[in-house]
């Protein structure tokens, strides 16, 4: 079973700063980082000169070391969670309540 989120409109709550958060934008990785208990925060949209994206927020304790293993393939994680977490973080980004 996925993460469960505890609220689906993040969109809608002040964005509070994160003190040394990290943000992806590789939806693969957060799904591997909630899988392996990293803290999940919110999405955040980003806008560049190529369109929009999507940023996925974690708190920032301890990423470093599972993106060097995430990196060089040794992240170890349960399959089904991993698609499990990436299938909550896509309904999240495509939730209309979200825009």
């Amino acid at each position: 079973m996925g993460v469960e989120i505890q609220d689906a409109s993040l969109a809608k709550v002040p964005e509070l700063p994160v003190p040394d958060a990290y943000r992806t934008t590789d939806a693969e990785m957060a799904a591997a980082l909630m899988s392996i208990g990293h803290k999940f925060v919110r999405i955040e949209e980003k806008k560049d000169r190529n369109g929009r994206k999507t940023v996925f927020v974690f708190e920032h304790k301890k990423v470093r070391t599972d993106l060097t293993k995430w990196l060089n393939g040794e992240l170890q994680v349960d399959p089904r969670l991993l698609l499990n977490n990436l299938s909550d973080l896509k309904n999240l980004v495509h939730n209309k309540d979200f825009e």
